[in-house]
């Protein structure tokens, strides 16, 4: 039997924010506080974001995975849904929802938030922990 990997799915939008609110259409939601820079006073912490994805292009069933890697490239924190995502249709567009992700980070600085599908990375957004002072800027 022939193991084959299935294609990764495209994101065409990948979106941190403080909220996601649904609308009674399924296919509109509202971002509320959109985030690259979260002024956090005291290390560590544990913040709470939610993050929203536009996926295109799959081809199947992906285990999915967020992960906060640091300025080395480190995993300093990670979480995967309980279901995978489920893109049977390639043509079909889907949004990826995640909310109140309680996200743990060790200390002030520069770190990327990571969507990762099937263990392919499909997503990245640079995020800034701390505030200016604890940056040193």
């Amino acid at each position: 039997m022939i193991n084959r990997r299935l294609p990764a799915p495209h994101v065409q939008a990948f979106v941190v924010c403080r909220e996601i609110r649904e609308q009674s259409d399924p296919y509109e939601v509202v971002l509320l506080g959109p985030k690259c820079h979260v002024p956090i006073p005291t290390f560590p912490a544990e913040i709470e974001l939610s993050v929203y994805a536009h996926i295109t292009g799959g081809h199947g069933s992906y285990d999915i995975e967020i992960v906060l890697s640091d300025a080395e490239g480190d995993s300093v924190w990670s979480w995967t849904p309980p279901t995978p995502l489920e893109h049977p249709d390639p043509l079909e567009p889907q949004q990826l929802l995640l909310h109140g992700l309680d996200i743990f980070v060790p200390r002030a600085g520069r770190y990327d938030l990571v969507l990762l599908a099937g263990g392919e990375e499909i997503g990245r957004q640079q995020m800034i922990f701390g505030t200016r002072e604890l940056l040193g800027e």
